[in-house]
């Protein structure tokens, strides 16, 4: 439903966003309907990969980075308050315009429309479907961009909107405890998130290299923290990608952040995850995709 309160804000005559305006979207998702921004010319930002694909296969440009100015910005809210803001920040340094704002309760609309009436000028609020949006005009916000990261125990860094920032989840934890001393050689991290695995495994024996791969750019970006401390034998690559699975041809022996108990040397978790015939396709190529023996 964002199309229609995106719709209604835009033809309330509250902003003035013309046709053929360079938008800004901060976080639009793959299931997002953007049919009420045919007539803008759009650059999203986003840093998940499956929907940074999607989103491109549609022929929106996209990026995980801002890139220059806007005539305006639309920020798709994020679950996470701390990402919400930031999201909010930056699109208020790209733009002079409207910084339009669109989410729906769960994610916490009300909470950043109080916040943002503190500072800005705000729009009236369109409500529909168990969401709202409304446009901020003017407005400093520079103390809500959070670049510098959260340091946890251990020397790991996190960024606001990435999975478990706060603390190690107990799926990982659990795993690392029952990696074996000895390795084989060839690794993939499938799934690494910040890094917290991939240290672990780079401090067991037998380890070559080390295949790091990660759907959320941001958590990437944190992993690679980790990653210049392995020994110099070691080779790291890391790889924004797990829209599809990539056949490692010399890969022995792949780590995915397990809850359950090892199978056949492969670990996997599905974090959050209830796509079962998913998971299954996922488990599948997991195992062809390890070398015999």
């Amino acid at each position: 439903m964002s199309a229609t309160r995106l719709r209604i804000l835009l033809e309330s005559g509250e902003i003035d966003v013309p046709k053929g305006a360079r938008l800004l979207l901060f976080g639009p998702r793959q299931d997002h309907d953007l049919s009420a921004l045919t007539e803008f010319d759009l650059f999203a930002i986003q840093g998940f990969r499956p929907d940074f694909d999607a989103l491109a296969a549609r022929g929106i440009n996209v990026g995980t980075t801002v890139e220059g100015r806007c005539d305006a910005a639309i920020v798709f809210l994020p679950r996470s308050k701390p990402a919400a803001r930031q999201h909010i920040a930056r699109a208020r340094q790209a733009t002079d315009g409207p910084v339009i704002v669109d989410g729906h309760k769960t994610d916490g609309i009300e909470s950043i429309l109080r916040d943002l009436r503190k500072r800005a000028d705000v729009t009236s609020p369109v409500s529909k479907a168990h969401g709202k949006c409304f446009a901020v005009h003017g407005g400093d916000f520079d103390d809500w961009l959070s670049e510098e990261p959260t340091e946890l125990p251990g020397g790991f860094k996190t960024m606001p909107g990435v999975f478990s920032a706060e603390k190690n989840d107990p799926g990982s934890a659990a795993l690392a405890s029952l990696l074996p001393q000895k390795l084989p050689g060839n690794i993939a991290d499938l799934g690494a998130g910040w890094g917290f695995l991939t240290r672990a495994i780079l401090q067991r024996e037998g380890v070559i290299s080390v295949d790091v791969v990660e759907a959320d750019h941001t958590a990437l970006e944190c992993s690679k923290t980790v990653t210049p401390k392995h020994p110099p034998r070691l080779s790291v690559i890391v790889s924004f990608m797990v829209s599809r699975i990539c056949h490692f041809a010399r890969v022995f022996f792949f780590l995915g952040n397990s809850q359950a108990p090892p199978t056949f040397e492969c670990y996997c978790q599905f974090y959050g995850e209830s796509n079962l015939p998913f998971c299954a396709c996922f488990f599948l190529s997991c195992l062809n995709s390890v070398a015999p023996g």
